[in-house]
């Protein structure tokens, strides 16, 4: 267990220091992000038999592995995403599923440092990603945490207003997982509203017949998919998601905070459309929860570079007329208590202990 609290003790650290205005400048140089990018893809990409998914990911790498991409690409049935058999498939010509695991790991850590980078507390926003985000979205799912780190990219491309970027990176989201579809049609249908008549019809074509194509060429897996989460959930060896109350109060308190606190972030107006949107979804979700808990976190895990964003925004607006460095200082404990909780009491924590790492153990 221990392993898992070095990283985030540097990045405690390095957000202490950031929160101090005189050592600003020194903290957020390239060269100090840099080295904490490459010590994170470390940790992140050279793990071993870590996340409940790890036999299964092994078990279809080599399935891909003995096929054809005619075959993969006829037979997609058989296996997971079209992104993922693709990528598989390339990298099954000369390496192994741990070299997959850490191409993986550069699609997840590369558009979340992108994301923190573009946040005025970029280390604070780093730290609170690692507990949950990072150990348990990141070196668990690995296509879904790919598919949220491209909505990530999204996310950060729509405050950018680089239009084009913005469709390709929701794209990628939903080439990854399928799950993915749903909540990127929201953003996208959302930003449409904010262009031009002329520019939003052309760019909204393209992407709904690239969005119809994904799903009618998926479409025999997200049926299945789809009827195995609804009549089978908990069932048949299917664990009903027992963490989903603990990532479900991860987006909302957040949300509350943004919502009961709208006026007071400084963020664009396009910006705060998006992130009051997915706060009354966050919220709006808990009935779903006790419905189907594992279609509900598929679901919220969406949500959570929102929650992010939010949260490393928190210390700016004085909440309750806390001082900044109070507020900074309950983050970082809420970060390690929760880091120690998940690890100490969550159901599926067997599956990332101990630590294991191809280069170290």
């Amino acid at each position: 267990m221990i392993s898992y609290f070095i990283p985030l003790i540097l990045l405690a650290i390095l957000a202490f220091l950031e929160n101090l205005n005189k050592l600003n400048l020194n903290i957020k140089n390239k060269y100090l992000y840099s080295f904490v990018f490459f010590f994170l893809i470390f940790f992140v990409g050279f793990r071993s038999s870590i996340g409940c998914d790890w036999d299964s990911y092994e078990y279809y790498f080599n399935n891909i592995r003995s096929k054809d991409l005619s075959y993969i690409f006829k037979n997609q049935d058989e296996f997971f995403d079209l992104g993922y058999s693709i990528l598989a498939k390339l990298i099954s010509y000369k390496f192994d599923n741990n070299m997959l695991i850490f191409v993986y790991a550069i699609l997840f850590i590369t558009p979340l440092f992108y994301f923190c980078a573009n946040i005025k507390r970029t280390y604070l926003s780093l730290m609170i990603s690692y507990p949950y985000f990072i150990v348990v979205v990141g070196m668990g799912p690995l296509r879904q945490a790919a598919s949220i780190a491209f909505l990530m990219l999204t996310f950060v491309f729509i405050e950018k207003r680089k239009n084009n970027l913005i469709y390709f990176s929701s794209f990628l989201s939903m080439l990854f997982h399928q799950s993915a579809i749903g909540i990127n049609i929201l953003i996208i249908s959302k930003f449409n509203s904010f262009l031009k008549k002329k520019r939003k019809k052309l760019f909204s074509y393209f992407f709904y017949f690239f969005v119809t194509l994904i799903v009618l060429y998926n479409s025999p897996i997200i049926f299945n998919k789809l009827y195995i989460y609804i009549n089978r959930a908990g069932n048949n060896g299917i664990n009903p998601a027992k963490g989903v109350i603990f990532v479900w109060l991860i987006n909302f308190l957040p949300s509350i905070v943004f919502l009961l606190n709208y006026s007071k972030f400084n963020f664009q107006i396009s910006l705060k459309v998006f992130l009051k949107m997915f706060s009354f979804l966050s919220i709006g979700i808990f009935p779903i929860l006790f419905i189907n808990p594992v279609i509900s976190y598929r679901l919220i895990l969406y949500f959570l570079p929102f929650s992010i964003y939010i949260t490393s925004y928190i210390p700016e607006i004085e909440l309750f007329k806390i001082q900044r460095t109070t507020i900074f200082y309950c983050l970082m404990l809420l970060s390690f208590l929760s880091l120690f909780i998940w690890l100490k009491y969550a159901y599926h924590a067997y599956c990332w202990l101990p630590y294991q790492n191809i280069l170290l153990f």
